[in-house]
């Protein structure tokens, strides 16, 4: 699931049944060398890796590209939430501040933006999104 707010989107995902051993994985956008767009990736709650990865086809725009990558282990189910921007903007804060909590709990996801304190809760039982 993901929820836009501004430049930024929160997304979350439950994985559900994953076997023992399994990995799982989540891109931001892909964005040439030396491009004024950046694109950002950022783990908020159970990634456990984070680097980038080359795309060496490129893009329709880009004869390769690059790309963040966030990892995890995953067996059972799990709750992942990342921050992810797709940005021209010369002074964007960094994705690590933009989020000042987190907060999982059973199938509910709440995360406080630092900017405005504002909430939005994201539940799977049912899927239900709430922003204030």
């Amino acid at each position: 699931m993901t929820a836009v707010r501004g430049r930024y989107e929160l997304r979350v995902h439950r994985v559900v049944g994953a076997p023992p051993g399994a990995r799982v994985e989540q891109t931001g956008w892909a964005t040439g060398p030396g491009s004024e767009v950046t694109s950002a990736l950022h783990g908020l709650h159970g990634w456990e890796t984070r680097d980038e990865v080359r795309a060496p086809q490129g893009t329709a725009y880009t004869h390769w590209a690059v790309l963040p990558r966030l990892g995890a282990d995953a067996e059972g189910t799990v709750v992942l939430v990342a921050l992810a921007s797709l940005s021209a903007e010369p002074d964007a804060a960094s994705l690590d501040a933009v989020v000042s909590g987190v907060n999982v709990d059973g199938d509910t996801v709440e995360v406080c933006w630092s900017e405005d304190a504002a909430t939005t809760r994201i539940g799977f039982g049912p899927v239900t999104v709430e922003h204030g």
